[in-house]
């Protein structure tokens, strides 16, 4: 009789023996998975964290302006190098050049527009470079003076300033030349196309700012980041472990 009420229970307690190893087992599955989940967010929130700082430490690295004003004078360039081509073109058309000789005439445009700014901008080269601004303080030069000595003592004394000064009026009589061409082209040649005035504007006004824009930004953030290379400790890595 016992016998048979012990072979009777035997099977019922494996089963549930059986029920209790597959509940263990499957919340030990749930465990880890839950476990994956929280090491997975855990990490993502740390890899973004990391990911922002680099963004942060890249948007306010002292050189990012720099880049960014190197970009917009190389684009300006380009366009005001376009611009000269097209007027070295329209140029060799009136003289009866064209044809294969247009590459020619845009490369003569091309030097035109190229002289004519680096001429422009010479009296101006001591608000672009420190050494330039420390000889023209060393030579005694007046970068702002107009006065014209007759006197021949006081001209040999001033004779730089004098120079600086010419300099400065012929630069002007550039600015009339070239802004005569460049207008005299999107006037008869382009027939003041929206897209030839804008291009005009560019090439007559933006590449000189923005070369003294390039010059401010890496001189004064240049020697910040230069400063910060210097004197920054080293960081800390981020333990994705």
């Amino acid at each position: 009789m016992k016998s048979r009420q012990q072979k009777s229970g035997e099977p019922k307690k494996n089963i549930a023996v059986s029920i209790q190893k597959i509940v263990a087992k499957v919340f030990g599955f749930l465990r880890e998975v839950l476990k994956l989940i929280w090491l997975i967010a855990e990490n993502s929130m740390r890899l973004i964290t990391f990911a922002f700082s680099l963004i942060v430490k890249l948007l306010a690295n002292p050189t990012a302006p720099c880049i960014v004003a190197i970009i917009a004078f190389v684009a300006v360039c380009a366009v005001a190098t376009a611009q000269w081509a097209a007027i070295g073109i329209w140029l060799g058309k009136l003289f009866g050049i064209s044809g294969l000789w247009n590459i020619g005439t845009a490369t003569c445009g091309i030097l035109l527009g190229l002289g004519i700014n680096i001429y422009q901008l010479s009296p101006e080269l001591w608000k672009i470079r420190q050494d330039i601004s420390r000889a023209y303080l060393a030579l005694g030069i007046d970068v702002e003076s107009s006065e014209r000595f007759d006197n021949p003592e006081e001209r040999l004394e001033n004779w730089l300033t004098l120079d600086h000064g010419m300099l400065k009026s012929t630069r002007l009589i550039s600015y009339a030349i070239e802004t005569a061409l460049v207008l005299c082209y999107a006037f008869l040649a382009t027939g003041l196309n929206f897209y030839a005035l804008i291009m005009a504007a560019i090439s007559l006004l933006l590449p000189e700012k923005c070369l003294l824009l390039v010059s401010s930004t890496i001189s004064v953030l240049g020697q910040v980041s230069d400063k910060m290379g210097d004197s920054e400790p080293e960081t800390d890595h981020v333990n994705f472990t």
